[in-house]
């Protein structure tokens, strides 16, 4: 996996092959962070497709297995929370939902606010049976039905941490520094997807498939 130096080096040499002027560590951080937040939105998108109730999903099971394995460094399994007055707080650091749960195991159902008020005064889903708990989402978090449960047990996605590039001056020129950078944690055909679009905002072309080619495999070497 490529380190926030060689996806720097790579813009870097983008650059100046387009005759654009050098990057600085500030403009490759927000292009590179824009990129992979925008990256992320169009992965959490498909993984949206899967329909609830019907068992084939709109994307095809390649695809699928595919953006599961990309977002898998970004996934945090089994976390419990505790909730106060119905509501449980969505983690600091929370993006997209995968799974609610109660302490026993049982699926916990995510209701519309538009169908609350009928679920609220349902004879066959009794809104304070503990065993169909439901939720709503809410601003803050998750508003859970019935008032008696206590923690729910999630898995869901996480934000992708920034990245920085991180440096010393030596001689008035910024050197990199590893014990100071935070790295990225997606793979490399990943990355390739997020370095086009953070070369698309610094207003980079890619006109030739040759330097696009050989930019991907200074990443991917490091050479």
């Amino acid at each position: 996996m490529a380190d926030v130096n060689q996806c720097y080096l790579f813009l870097q040499f983008l650059a100046r092959k387009n005759q654009t002027t050098s990057i600085s560590p500030n403009e490759f951080q927000y292009a590179f962070n824009t990129g992979q937040r925008q990256y992320m939105d169009f992965l959490i998108g498909s993984v949206e497709q899967f329909q609830y109730g019907n068992a084939a999903p709109r994307v095809g099971l390649g695809q699928s297995s595919k953006i599961s394995r990309e977002l898998a460094p970004f996934k945090v399994d089994s976390l419990s929370i505790t909730v106060t007055g119905q509501l449980a707080l969505y983690p600091t650091d929370f993006q997209f939902l995968a799974v609610m749960k109660d302490t026993s195991g049982r699926k916990i159902e995510r209701i519309d606010d538009a169908k609350l008020p009928s679920r609220l005064t349902s004879a066959i889903d009794n809104a304070t049976d503990n065993t169909k708990s439901f939720y709503v989402e809410s601003s803050l978090g998750w508003t859970i039905y019935p008032n008696t449960v206590s923690t729910v047990v999630v898995n869901y996605y996480k934000a992708a941490p920034d990245v920085v590039w991180g440096y010393t001056t030596v001689g008035g020129r910024a050197v990199y520094n590893a014990a100071t950078s935070v790295q990225p944690l997606w793979d490399n055909n990943s990355l390739d997807d997020i370095l086009g679009r953070a070369a698309r905002i610094l207003g980079i072309s890619f006109g030739s498939p040759t330097l696009l080619n050989y930019g991907e495999s200074v990443i991917k070497t490091g050479e």
